[in-house]
């Protein structure tokens, strides 16, 4: 009966031996591995741990400066007083919608933009309101007062100005929208229509009417079709030049009062 060896004198390791080697290599990888990404992940905390440090507490990144675009109304010094209570807080803590909604409640203000100008600048600009038409002033007083589109008062002046129009709106009982459609018609009017006309003014966003130099009154209605209003109007005044009333605020069925003024109108083309 043969045996067979073990071990010969020229064969290979016992397998058992092979496979405890593999698995030590194997596992030391695997370790080498775990001391790797724990390496990296201790170095991208301290990373972020030093970046949170610079952003909340570096004094480099702190809001330092406060720069506002130049005003003509608005009260500089207002905006500062907001703006500037600001200054040493971390430009990345810096809440610039809310700054902008405190500085949008300051009187005269109609827009504003805050943003960040890094590493240390905050710039406010705004656009100030400016007045785009002269209304009577409240409670039939004497004087005048200039109100922007909104109907938001600019300024108030003694004497009627001649840089914007006169209109007969009281803002505060017929609204801004009255003020908004009496403008538009306004600006609609060709400058030959316009030379003919006294007085222009809403009682509502659809009550917009004007007087003719002779005195006649004309219902406009709306700021819409007003080209075909003018047309209407200009029939109306060849065919009726004394009449009183002419009411082109439904222009495919105007009417013409019976009642007739002293002078006759004349509409030119």
């Amino acid at each position: 009966m043969t045996r067979t060896p073990l071990l010969g004198s020229s064969g290979a390791p016992p397998r058992r031996a092979a496979t405890s080697g593999t698995a030590e290599r194997f596992a030391a990888k695997v370790a080498s591995r775990r001391r790797r990404r724990w390496a990296s992940l201790v170095a991208i905390l301290v990373l972020l741990a030093g970046l949170g440090w610079v952003a909340l507490f570096s004094p480099w990144l702190t809001v330092d400066t406060v720069r506002i675009a130049d005003t003509q109304r608005v009260d500089v010094a207002a905006v500062h007083q907001v703006v500037d209570a600001e200054l040493g807080r971390p430009m990345v803590l810096l809440d610039t919608q809310a700054v902008a909604r405190r500085v949008a409640a300051i009187p005269l203000v109609r827009e504003v933009h805050v943003v960040r100008r890094w590493p240390q600048t905050v710039r406010v600009d705004i656009v100030e309101r400016t007045p785009v038409a002269a209304v009577p002033a409240d409670g039939g007083g004497s004087g005048f007062r200039l109100v922007d589109r909104d109907g938001v008062d600019v300024e108030a002046v003694s004497a009627r100005p001649d840089t914007v129009p006169f209109l007969e709106v009281n803002v505060a009982s017929a609204g801004s929208a009255a003020l908004a459609a009496a403008l538009d018609v306004q600006a609609g009017l060709p400058p030959a229509v316009s030379a003919q006309v006294r007085t222009l003014g809403a009682t509502s966003r659809d009550g917009v009417w004007f007087t003719l130099r002779n005195g006649a009154r004309v219902i406009w209605g709306d700021s819409g079709d007003g080209s075909l209003k003018l047309d209407v109007l200009r029939a109306l005044v060849t065919s009726n030049p004394d009449a009183a009333h002419y009411d082109v605020s439904a222009p495919s069925a105007p009417s013409v009062s019976r009642a007739t003024v002293r002078d006759a109108a004349v509409l030119p083309r």
